[in-house]
Order: C-alpha cells, then sequence, then structure tokens
C-alpha cells in the first residue's frame, strides 16, 4: 500500500501532497495489527485525515509496483541467505518455534516466489479497503496532540463515517507460542566463516510484571550491560574466548505469554566448547560483585531517568494493554530499582537462570567441531538453510 496512487494522484504524487503539508503518512502491518500513521503539525490534521480517507476510497491497484515489490522482497530473502547473523537468528527461531507454521519466520516466508506473483494486486487493494471500512469493521483511533477529544472525535466521525462494527470482520489473530524447552538439544547449521556464531538459549517463566525491574536489573548487571557485564568481563576479557559476548533476559511484555533466556557468543571453533562451557558455568553459578552491581544499578537508573517519550505516546498505551495494565510499568519499576539489592538479583538468578534445560545452537564451520564433545550438551539437530528460513 504505501507503494500505490489513487485515481487522482500517482505514489509520488500523493506522498508529495503530505509533504506539502509537512505531514508524515505511512501503512504499517506487524503479527498484532495494520496502522495508519498521519504525524505532523496539528493545524493540518483535518487535510492529512482528508487526504487518507481519499486514499482509501480511490486507491488504484498497479502491477508493476507490486511486482517491484515481490522482487525487493526476494532480493531480502537472497541477503538473508547469505547473511551469519541472520542465519544465527533464523536456527534461534526454529529453536524456540519449531519447523511449522507456529515458526514466525516460516509462516512469513511460506508463500513461494511464484506464488507471490501468482497473487493480484486488485485482491490486495479490494482487501485492505474491507479492514478499513469503519462501517463494518473495529478500529482503534489513538491520537496524541492538543486538539480537544471532542475535536478528534468529532473530526474522525466526520471523515471516515462509523456505525455499529461487525463483529468477527477480522480473521481471528494468529498466536504464535514458544515451545517449552524440555530437552537439551544442539543445532547445528552449516556456514562458510572462520567464526562460530553460538547461541544458548531457555524458554522461562510466563511473563510476570512484579519481576520486570528485578530483570532488568539482572540484564545490565549480568549480561546485557556492555563492557562492564558479568559474562562480557568472564568470557571476553579475562578469557579472551570470544570476539563478543552478551547474556539477556527477555521478558515478554505480554500478558500469559512467556520470557526466555538466552546467552550468545562469537568465537573461533578450537574455542567452542570452552566458550559453551563458560557460558554455562555462568548461568549455573551467577558470581556476586557488589561494586559491579551498584555500578550496574545507577547506570540503568541514570538511563530510566534520561529516557523521554514524545510524539507517539500511543505506543506506552498498547505496549499497557498488552500487559494487562492501565498504566505507565516504569514509574514503579523505577522505584522499586532503589531498594533492589545483590541478594534479589542472586534470588532471581538462582530460580530463573540456573535450573532451566537450555538448548545450544551453532552456525558456522560446523563440520569440523567433535560430534561426541557436541553431544555433552544434548541430542544434535542438522538443519540445511531452508529448513530455518522457510525457502
Amino acid at each position: 500500500m504505501n507503494f500505490l496512487g489513487t485515481d487522482r494522484y500517482s505514489a509520488s504524487e500523493f506522498r508529495n501532497e503530505f509533504y506539502k503539508l509537512a505531514l508524515d503518512f505511512s501503512i504499517s502491518g506487524s503479527d498484532e495489527r495494520t496502522s495508519i500513521h498521519l504525524s505532523g503539525f496539528a493545524d493540518r490534521m483535518d487535510a492529512g485525515l482528508r487526504l487518507i480517507r481519499h486514499f482509501l476510497d480511490s486507491v488504484k491497484p498497479d502491477e508493476n509496483a507490486y511486482r517491484l515489490y515481490v522482487a525487493r522482497l526476494m532480493k531480502a530473502r537472497a541477503e538473508a541467505n547469505k547473511s551469519h547473523a541472520a542465519l544465527s537468528r533464523a536456527v534461534n527461531m526454529y529453536a524456540a518455534y519449531g519447523p511449522g507454521m507456529n515458526n514466525p519466520l516460516l509462516y512469513e516466508n511460506s508463500m513461494t516466489e511464484k506464488q507471490l506473483l501468482a497473487v493480484r494486486p486488485a485482491d490486495l487493494v479490494a482487501l485492505m479497503k474491507k479492514y478499513f471500512d469503519f462501517n463494518a469493521t473495529e478500529h482503534v483511533v489513538t491520537y496524541v496532540g492538543p486538539a480537544p477529544r471532542a475535536r478528534v472525535a468529532e473530526l474522525c466521525t466526520e471523515i471516515f463515517g462509523g456505525k455499529t462494527p461487525v463483529s468477527g470482520a477480522h480473521p481471528p489473530r494468529r498466536e504464535f507460542r514458544q515451545l517449552a524447552t524440555e530437552k537439551p538439544k544442539v543445532y547445528l547449521i552449516p556456514y562458510d566463516s572462520t567464526q562460530l556464531l553460538i547461541g544458548i538459549r531457555t524458554r522461562g517463566a510466563k511473563f510476570d510484571l512484579a519481576n520486570l525491574p528485578v530483570s532488568m536489573l539482572f540484564n545490565q548487571y549480568f549480561g546485557g550491560g556492555g563492557l562492564d557485564s558479568i559474562v562480557f568481563q568472564e568470557i571476553r576479557e579475562s578469557r579472551s574466548l570470544a570476539y563478543s559476548a552478551y547474556a539477556y533476559y527477555g521478558s515478554a511484555m505480554e500478558k500469559d505469554k512467556y520470557d526466555v533466556f538466552m546467552g550468545f557468543v562469537a568465537t573461533q571453533p578450537d574455542k567452542c566448547f570452552t566458550a559453551i562451557d563458560e557460558m554455562l558455568r555462568l548461568f549455573r553459578k551467577m558470581p556476586l560483585q557488589p561494586a559491579r552491581f551498584d555500578n550496574a544499578r545507577a547506570k540503568l537508573m541514570k538511563s530510566m531517568t534520561s529516557e523521554r517519550s514524545f510524539g507517539d505516546l500511543s505506543g506506552l498505551w498498547f505496549r499497557a494493554n498488552k500487559m494487562g495494565i492501565a498504566h505507565d510499568w516504569r514509574k514503579a519499576a523505577f522505584e522499586k530499582l532503589r531498594s533492589l539489592e545483590l541478594k534479589d538479583i542472586a534470588a532471581f538468578a538462582e530460580k530463573e537462570v540456573a535450573p532451566r534445560v537450555y538448548e545450544v545452537f551453532i552456525a558456522g564451520d560446523v563440520k569440523s567441531l567433535d560430534r561426541e564433545k557436541l553431544r555433552r550438551y544434548g541430542e544434535i539437530v542438522d538443519l540445511a538453510p531452508e529448513q530455518v528460513f522457510g525457502y
């Protein structure tokens, strides 16, 4: 949709209309929603919304634009196939979600080039019009700016209409669920490189808002705090086992979704096993260093203090909604950080990190690795690029 024009404007002319008004317009899609965005000078909102309405009513399919879009998509896939980092991320997704359509990456890539080219652009335009029919489907309109709420509501109703929507007009949202890490496995994928990219991962507990302050501080102290973190100092600085090393506890930030914990090492093949062993040793028993902890907490609080949210504050609302709350979680988290002690993150690590079952995935010259040694970390699963990318 971002490459199309209307019966009045070409695609470039239509975007230029927003440029002349000093407004920014875009359409974006994600696993959760499709959104139309408008931002810029508040006194030009009326004109911008009317241009959007014109687009929704009069957008024209363009066969050539669609073929160029598919070509860009194919190029991006080809480039990902040649990227060491992209390959490593794809194996991580495979381990986390499995080999089927529960895997977001495989689902995203499930259509072949032939299937994509068989799609009629007119059908895509019709689908967009259906989903943005304010008289038939449910929508959320968010506004951040100086206009009174009543004025915004009045203007949206005038321009877009909107009667009682038809429930269920949209298809149900597709859910991708991380698989439980039930037994240790080693995923191997070949890549022509002198360097190995090694990931060590596990699915964590269900997201708990109460754990967020301590997990943030744990990350800053243990593995995600840059050059000062325990993982970087122990793996890279003290032992020279890796080009880079980090670990993080990833909060799902959504009610009923699962957290994930992961470590990452980029190293040489001859240091592979020592690097994995050292990383797992840190996972099982986190070193306690009071001075480093105090520094981590100070840095984290300073970072939060300097954080500013201007512009699209609606993002905070959507995030809170996913978490099952109706307020900005950061205020309570900041206050909690003041009272957290080293023993608190030690208890967190002992409960959420140390006892977990871990999977290892390695991208690189895996043929040179001793498979008997690899079996110490779990069942070996050999993968090919097309299995993890879906093409």
